[in-house]
């Protein structure tokens, strides 16, 4: 590739200061000889080493020698069968060149020449050149670049013009590189033709002589006839490729476009040419639009012709397996706006990935944005399924899909790429009903085959038509087949990379956007339902970002529109691209925010912002909200209640700490509770024994835990009734996939005993073979009254320099190299499931990826792993697995977790485990509606609610008014119908995609609205409610 021809092979001049008169000269003498008449039967011929053997379907990418000479002798192949085809070489040829084997090669002929390509003289036979050169037949060894080689045959043929064989004139420079590249299909279709099984099927006669006759009248300088000759001769090659393949066969050329992409690079190849497929993300599109709206323009005017599809997906590429369903919505909303913007209106139909992100569940959601069809693979490390068919539809079984794409691109930067195209094309004319081969590159550096391929597409579609992504999927038939894969089929790169790059976080920041993004959702919800008890209104001012108000800690005014910005801070932030709006950096922090809603949302409640208790007033209760749509026992703190306060009504315990007091409260999904601060003499005592510790065993009457006195980890987890264990937990340091430390407790203690919470603590080291300490860590077990669920927090303190310096090196193997929190269970038939999407799938993997959680089922009895968004996991053995805490150069040292015992939903397990618990303090006593209560209830439990949100007017029921608008998603996997509840009686609802287009009206039945469900179905509703 360094050779400096290889960046200037559509100029093939030896010498760009020879004169056009004396290549016309030399031309003139040559069609003057009768050496060069009618009767002449000189000709090339071509020795190619492995023709018409298949060559290997991939790169050697592990073995760079090996990569280069593979680069090296597909560059030669190329060099070797197209340079024979320049002109001035044809013009003194009574026939055109043939190809044949290196390795078995005819006897040497009179009247020919061999050409051999560059570095395999040594794969002719022995004695071949010996015969040779008995007869006088020259045998020539090609150059890397073709000035050199047709310097080299010339040398041979016609001395007179080896020195100057190209004009001046553009034109005729021009067509000079369109013979070459005719060699290039010749030598394609043969290619094509074996890779088939077919026997030769090309008018060999007719492709001489219209060949032939453009060349001399090229060298005549008469180049309208050279070009009609010339587009003859590509007309026989296509001609001959639809005998044996008379069907359309397919190209598809993809150009990969990143925000960093030069903008120079592109223009040549919108400009003319033909069909190409852009591949961006919708950052990648906004920033080419804000920075060049020139190219903008233009890919606008090559959209409009035709010439040009634009496919993409995301905002950016993200790991979005791992994030939340409101985070992966938010991402190609906001790129969808992104690319309407900037494409005039159009949107994007077509699903791809260039970055590794492909998993189940992904029709379900994309097919609500807009999407109809897919390509099922990324250009990016990690493994996935692909189909053995063409196309399949990718199904998630709620009766939404993607018309997929499945068959992988090879790579146009690559030389070797050239010499597998025709054989990869030959494949697929074999296998599939629509044949197709797909091309990728960036705009630059491609190799030089693939200019070539883009001259022979402007002539005729020898071997493919060129087409976009969109035109193969409407010129071909849908298919009939399912594609339904399983979690276990894909696994990421993620960690790996991102060790490879260095980050501080690779594990922890799916943590801290986990509980971000809970915390925004609440304070949505919160938001809805206040604006839905006001009837509506609530306009967005900028000015709300920060003021002097709410800077003396006075109510923030929390809108609409100031979630929509600080929910574009969020997932803009895990992201490479600019944080958004202008001004985000001055935001509140989102559990800020999500207390501030439940309080605005607590005033309207009581009626009366008076009674919601300023800052340092005594409150006499608290109004206790659940932002979320499954029933909870919630954990809040009770700051200025009375330390003795007793449970009552939905208080169901409270306890003091060195905080403040805690209680634990039963609050109605989207519904609130009021818990008084303090209680009257006369109300019965909390009851006594039903949290303790004793002997190293923490238990609230349902749950037991005992801490292993050697190790100061869980020896067991299990029922209260059981005298088996379920789950044991301590924690490992891992080197070269060895375990390499013991944990090692040092002591321990217990802070609470009850009557609300019991809570014990220990500490200790992980100490390697020789005593000597990694790392110290403390543990803390925390179990509430009337929970099935045990918290567990670990801290890790004082790394050892060296194994810290060994994980942060970027060349640590992350899964190899780690500090983990290892559970254990007792069989090792036990099965283990892990929850994507809200749906539980059966894992049999090595290393089973979900930040969402993990279900172990111990002989018929179910232990649920909640990792609060740690989302990497390897198994140990049959009946262990590895939760990893620290690997790279992650910075994270504190990290909760949760166990809980036959959790009937998982999903809603983690959200009662993780998500805030808000409560607001007020004053004078419960709300006029009672102590407790709901806004908006869902009587299905199989049906979650990951979104409510405010519907302004006009964005509700087509102009309708204000509403509220619903996400809701199916998880047990069946089909059936939900009744949602509201406070007020709905007037009109409808099911939507989440561009919001209207996909069916929904039924109301008094107060509440009709939803029927297919498995998993991922849908939107959006309610108008009566006014008042």
């Amino acid at each position: 590739m360094s050779d400096p021809s290889v960046a200037s092979e559509s100029d093939p001049r030896p010498d760009a200061n020879a004169s056009a008169a004396s290549a016309s000269e030399a031309a003139s003498r040559s069609l003057s000889d009768p050496a060069t008449g009618p009767l002449n039967r000189r000709r090339v011929v071509v020795a190619i080493p492995d023709l018409g053997t298949e060559p290997p379907p991939n790169d050697p990418e592990n073995e760079p020698w090996l990569l280069e000479r593979s680069e090296r002798l597909a560059r030669g192949v190329w060099v070797a069968a197209s340079s024979p085809f320049h002109p001035a070489v044809l013009g003194s040829c009574g026939v055109t060149p043939d190809f044949e084997p290196a390795e078995a090669p005819a006897p040497p002929e009179l009247d020919t020449i061999r050409l051999v390509v560059h570095g395999c003289l040594d794969r002719l036979p022995s004695g071949h050149l010996t015969a040779a050169a008995d007869l006088g037949v020259p045998v020539v060894e090609a150059d890397l670049g073709r000035r050199a080689t047709i310097r080299r045959l010339l040398e041979r043929l016609a001395p007179e013009r080896a020195e100057s064989p190209d004009p001046d004139d553009p034109e005729g420079l021009k067509l000079a590189g369109d013979f070459l590249a005719l060699g290039t299909a010749r030598f394609q279709l043969e290619e094509l033709t074996r890779a088939v099984g077919h026997g030769e099927t090309l008018d060999r006669d007719a492709f001489d002589r219209e060949t032939l006759k453009g060349a001399r009248a090229w060298l005549e300088g008469d180049w309208p006839t050279a070009t009609g000759r010339l587009r003859a001769a590509f007309e026989l090659l296509t001609q001959a490729r639809e005998r044996f393949y008379p069907m359309d066969a397919y190209l598809i050329d993809l150009t990969l476009l990143e925000d960093s992409t030069p903008p120079e690079s592109l223009h040549a190849l919108l400009r003319e040419g033909p069909a190409t497929t852009l591949m961006a993300t919708g950052r990648a599109v906004e920033t080419l639009g804000q920075r060049h709206p020139a190219l903008l323009e233009t890919i606008r005017e090559a959209v409009s012709l035709g010439r040009l599809d634009l496919i993409g997906g995301p905002l950016e590429e993200l790991e979005e397996a791992f994030m939340p369903l409101e985070s992966v919505l938010w991402q190609y909303r906001r790129a969808a706006d992104a690319y309407r913007t900037h494409l005039d209106e159009r949107t994007v139909e077509t699903l791809a990935r260039r970055r590794f992100g492909l998993s189940p569940g992904m029709a379900a959601i994309t097919a609500k944005l807009g999407f109809r069809f897919a390509l099922g693979w990324c250009l990016d490390e990690g493994v996935f399924p692909t189909a053995a068919e063409v196309k399949r539809l990718w199904d998630d079984g709620d009766g939404s899909s993607l018309e997929c794409l499945f068959r992988t691109p090879d790579r146009a930067d690559r030389e070797a790429a050239g010499r597998r195209l025709p054989w990869r094309l030959g494949k697929s004319m074999n296998l599939d009903g629509s044949a197709v081969v797909l091309l990728a590159h960036w705009p630059e550096p491609v190799a030089a085959w693939y200019h070539e391929a883009r001259r022979i597409a402007s002539y005729s579609p020898v071997l493919a038509r060129w087409v976009t992504v969109g035109d193969f999927f409407h010129y071909t038939d849908r298919p009939y087949d399912g594609f339904h894969p399983h979690p276990d089929q894909f696994l990421s790169p993620w960690l790996s990379q991102a060790v490879r790059r260095g980050e501080g976080h690779p594990i922890s920041r799916w943590v801290a956007h986990q509980r971000d993004r809970m915390a925004l959702d609440s304070a949505a919800a919160a938001v809805a339902l206040r604006l839905a008890l006001q009837g509506g209104g609530g306009a967005f001012d900028p000015s709300a970002f920060v003021t002097e108000s709410n800077r003396a800690g006075e109510p923030l005014n929390v809108t609409a529109g100031l979630l929509t910005a600080a929910e574009d801070r969020l997932e803009a932030s895990m992201g490479a691209g600019p944080v958004a709006p202008e001004g985000a950096a001055a935001l509140p922090p989102p559990g800020d925010l999500a207390q501030a809603a439940a309080t605005a949302l607590a005033a309207v409640i009581l009626g009366d912002p008076a009674r919601v208790a300023a800052p340092r007033v005594r409150p006499e209760g608290y109004l206790v909200l659940n932002p979320t749509g499954r029933t909870r026992r919630v954990v809040v703190s009770l700051p200025e209640a009375a330390p003795d306060l007793k449970p009552s009504g939905p208080l169901l315990a409270a306890q003091l700490t060195e905080t403040g007091v805690r209680g634990v409260v039963e609050v109605a999904g989207f519904g609130f509770a009021y818990v008084p601060a303090s209680s009257p003499l006369e109300a019965p005592p909390a009851p006594l024994g039903i949290l303790s510790f004793s002997d190293m065993t923490l238990s609230n009457g349902l749950i037991r835990v005992e801490i292993d006195k050697t190790t100061g980890g869980l020896r067991s987890i299990r029922a209260a009734d059981e005298s088996t264990p379920r789950l044991a937990q301590r924690l490992v340091a891992v080197k070269d996939g060895q375990d390499a430390t013991r944990m090692v407790k040092l002591r321990h203690d217990v802070d609470y005993a009850g009557p609300a919470l019991v809570q014990a603590w220990t500490e200790g080291t992980l100490d390697d073979d020789k005593g000597c300490a990694l790392a110290r860590f403390r543990q803390t077990y925390r179990l509430y009254a009337g929970q099935t669920r045990v918290e567990i927090e670990i801290r890790l303190e004082q790394l050892d320099g060296d194994f810290e310096a060994r994980l942060g090196s970027r060349s640590s193997n992350p899964w190899t190299d780690f500090v983990a929190c290892r559970w254990a269970w007792p069989d090792e038939a036990a099965a283990l499931h892990r929850l994507h999407r809200h749906a539980l799938f059966e894992t049999q993997s090595r290393r089973p990826e979900t930040s969402e959680g993990l279900l172990v089922e111990v002989r018929h009895r179910e232990v649920g792993l909640l990792t609060g968004g740690l989302p990497y996991h390897q198994r140990k053995g049959g009946r262990m697995l590895d939760t990893l805490l620290v690997a790279g150069a992650e910075q994270t040292r504190i990290f909760n977790l949760a166990v809980v015992l036959n959790p009937s939903d998982l999903h809603a397990a983690a959200v009662d485990a993780f998500a805030p618990g808000l409560a607001v303090p007020i004053l004078g006593g419960p709300p006029a509606s009672g102590p407790t209560g709901w806004l908006v209830r869902v009587d299905s439990p199989h049906v979650a609610v990951t979104r409510l949100e405010h519907l302004a007017s006009g964005r509700s029921g087509d102009g309708r008014g204000w509403g509220l608008a619903l996400h809701l998603i199916e998880t047990a996997g069946r089909p059936g119908r939900c009744k949602i509840h509201f406070f007020r009686d709905p007037v009109w609802a409808r099911q939507t995609d989440f561009l919001e287009q209207t996909m069916v009206d929904a039924t109301i039945d008094g107060d509440s609205v009709l939803v029927d469900f297919t498995p998993h179905e991922l849908t939107r509703l959006d309610v108008t409610l009566a006014a008042e």
